[in-house]
């Protein structure tokens, strides 16, 4: 007993071997912690119901708030060890603590704008979103930034919350029109088009295929419209191939797609 006793006074009076273990046991917490958080996550990703994606947002950013939390602590507790008295320098610490305010506003909005996106419901983990021009799938949400999984190229976009002013949510609808010559008979039109259809619900990966009927009438043409009902992960490649699918099937019907033509006579 006297030997740990003089054993743990010796560590408490190299504060090099204090600072080591301080470190290490806020390291141990927080893989603890992590891995705690990251359990309760692939329980929550076996789970698709929208309830569960927000619980996925909150325990994302709830790591995200530790990992900060952590570090800080540990800190202060380093410089307490080195000898800096930080009741007092905290205490002393109003102006420069306003310079570095103003030296990190950006990351302070970035945060501000975190916590609004979460209270807001702007969107969840596992959304599928439009954030500036971008559509995809929402990775995660920090507190100082979002990142997106793009679903047209795979690439991951990491935006900072306080340049994110709206988001579209993007729903599994998508529409496409098919512009036929007004001198083509409608019924055969429907005819075609319903066949595209049919092929369409057993070649690609929908929901469902809907014939919509004719969607207005434009100058060269009559347009009719498809609505295709795809799984958002789906939805880019589903359009690709029925709108190919629509064009060698009236090609192979010989007809036409309209397009605007501009007549040039040349006055002599």
């Amino acid at each position: 007993m006297k030997r740990f006793k003089e054993a743990l006074d010796l560590v408490f009076q190299n504060k090099l071997i204090l600072i080591v273990i301080t470190i290490l046991f806020a390291f141990i917490v927080y893989e603890l912690l992590r891995g705690f958080i990251n359990k309760q996550l692939n329980k929550i990703n076996k789970n698709k119901k929208l309830k569960s994606k927000k619980h996925a947002t909150y325990l994302k950013l709830l790591k995200s708030i530790i990992k900060y939390v952590i570090i800080i602590l540990t800190a202060l507790i380093v410089l307490q060890i080195c000898g800096i008295n930080v009741t007092s320098m905290v205490a002393g610490l109003g102006i420069i603590a306003t310079l570095i305010g103003l030296a990190l506003q950006d990351a302070f909005k970035d945060i501000i704008a975190g916590f609004n996106i979460i209270l807001d419901d702007y969107f969840s983990v596992g959304d599928f979103v439009e954030v500036d021009g971008i559509q995809g799938n929402i990775l995660e949400i920090d507190l100082k930034c979002t990142k997106i999984k793009d679903i047209t190229n795979d690439n991951v976009l990491v935006i900072g919350n306080r340049n994110i002013l709206k988001a579209l949510h993007i729903s599994d609808i998508v529409d496409i029109e098919v512009p036929v010559p007004y001198e083509e008979d409608t019924l055969k039109i429907e005819k075609i088009i319903n066949k595209i259809i049919q092929e369409t619900k057993e070649k690609e990966n929908v929901k469902d295929v809907l014939y919509l009927g004719i969607n207005r009438f434009a100058d060269s043409a009559i347009v009719y419209k498809i609505r295709l009902i795809v799984p958002l992960e789906s939805r880019f490649e589903a359009k690709r191939n029925t709108l190919r699918r629509i064009k060698l099937t009236l090609d192979k019907e010989k007809i036409s797609i309209p397009y605007m033509q501009i007549d040039v006579h040349n006055k002599k």
